[in-house]
């Protein structure tokens, strides 16, 4: 980075980097790649913060550390399976039964609730009478994980599951039920024999992974350690809504994943650049006591002005001059201003951007001649593209390849399937336009949100 002042160049090497996220299913990966690039993106703006007019001059550096990728592992427990030999020792709180059928779901759940203490691994006719009492009405054996949720419901039971491979340990169903009971699983694979293994204590059995020596308590969640119950219970629930469950599904075999957000595409024509200005008044507080820590509060800000633009990336000429106001009310007077600047554009938007299609020669030859759609990168297929499944139903569909053109400069953009062709509508009525500020989370949106409170006509 760089800034320019009236005597040199300063320069600096800023790093940024975001803390360590766990993805244990496919569907999560995107969300926190999003929620890692908004982490960076808010370390940028905390550091451009401390100063304006930083430029940035090259990037010296970007890499991906520390990406481990476990393998999955079908969920579907039938016969038995000897433990690993690291997780044979008795402190580790396993209970292995030994069935002889494909029925280890059900013998863990009665071992759960029907303790044993001598040999516990075995399968007794107490056992197996204590079995009739549990409801697994439409459940096939051995269990798929998609009849778990109807086994919890039938049994009044919290059901988790995890995985074990390469000495790790890692969630796979996390419940969402508020049992009272709850009922721990590891599951084990060898080559094409899978086997549910009761888990008595999920804390002993996870004791190895943490080199804190005292007493631990782990999240089944993101497996993390905490010294205290107090602690755990304070974390679980940020952690469930951040990660979630964690239930793994693959996609099928051969199958392709496709980009499917393609009104996304579409760029905003509108985007309004604005910035708060506040003058600081000194505050008068009283003397702090010297035995307990405190923060001084010497100063307050109070808004004074603001300043935005209205630019149009697609024709500058609709582009505004940008507005500047200096007294009191700011901030009222600035969301007045934004909601008749949004209005405004929308008209723009009803009357200017619904140019006709305007083609060249040159047009008419690539659409003629085109096999794929340029939106969503497939190609075009009379036998398929003008029906969709719906409910096991073939329904046709009118999925034809059309001209897509730019609303804007009626210019000619390519050959499309008419749904992706759809996608792409400008809707003046449903259309966002972002306004974008300089560090607003860190400042700017902190004299709305106060207005917000104190206003009922801010929404």
């Amino acid at each position: 980075m760089k800034k320019e002042t009236e005597d040199r160049t300063i320069y600096r090497e800023p790093y940024f980097t975001c803390k360590v996220k766990t993805v244990t299913n496919i569907d999560g990966i995107l969300e926190k790649i999003k929620l890692v690039e908004e982490e960076i993106l808010n370390r940028i703006s905390e550091w451009l913060s401390e100063g304006s007019q930083w430029i940035i001059d090259e990037i010296l550096d970007h890499h991906l550390r520390s990406l481990s990728v476990v393998t999955y592992l079908p969920l579907r427990g039938n016969s038995y399976i000897p433990l690993p030999d690291e997780l044979r020792n008795s402190k580790k709180g396993l209970i292995n039964l030994i069935n002889e059928d494909n029925k280890c779901f059900l013998r863990c759940h009665v071992r759960h609730l029907n303790p044993e203490k001598k040999n516990p691994q075995r399968i007794k006719l107490t056992d197996k009478e204590f079995a009739k009492k549990l409801d697994y009405s439409g459940v096939s054996f051995p269990v798929q994980i998609k009849d778990i949720a109807k086994i919890e419901k039938q049994n009044s039971i919290n059901i988790s599951v995890f995985g074990y491979e390469s000495k790790r340990l890692y969630p796979i169903r996390i419940s969402n039920e508020k049992y009272e009971n709850h009922l721990e699983l590891l599951y084990i694979q060898k080559e094409n024999i899978s086997h549910y293994v009761y888990i008595k204590d999920f804390n002993r059995l996870m004791h190895n992974f943490s080199n804190h020596k005292e007493t631990k308590h782990f999240c089944m969640y993101c497996l993390h350690c905490f010294s205290s119950k107090n602690l755990l219970e304070r974390h679980q629930p940020d952690c469930f809504n951040l990660n979630g469950t964690q239930a793994i599904e693959m996609p099928a075999p051969g199958s392709k994943i496709y980009f499917q957000n393609q009104h996304r595409m579409q760029a905003v024509p509108f985007v309004i650049y604005a910035d708060f200005e506040a003058l600081t008044e000194k505050v008068d507080s009283c003397q702090p006591s010297e035995e307990k820590s405190y923060t001084t509060r010497y100063q307050s800000h109070l808004p004074c002005g603001y300043g935005y633009k209205v630019v149009c990336h697609a024709d500058s000429k609709y582009s505004r001059p940008v507005e500047i106001y200096r007294g009191e009310d700011s901030i009222e007077k600035f969301i007045d201003k934004i909601f008749k600047e949004v209005t405004s554009c929308q008209k723009v938007m009803k009357k200017h951007f619904n140019k006709p299609l305007l083609m060249t020669e040159e047009n008419k030859r690539d659409f003629q001649n085109s096999t794929s759609c340029y939106i969503c990168k497939r190609e075009y297929d009379k036998d398929n593209d003008n029906f969709v499944m719906h409910k096991g139903k073939k329904i046709k569909i009118k999925n034809h390849p059309v001209r897509d053109h730019c609303h804007i400069t009626g210019k000619y953009r390519g050959s499309a399937h008419n749904c992706c062709n759809l996608q792409l509508r400008l809707e003046p009525e449903k259309l966002k336009i972002p306004v974008i500020f300089h560090n607003l989370k860190g400042y700017d949106s902190h004299f709305i949100m106060q207005k917000r409170g104190l206003s009922n006509t801010v929404k």
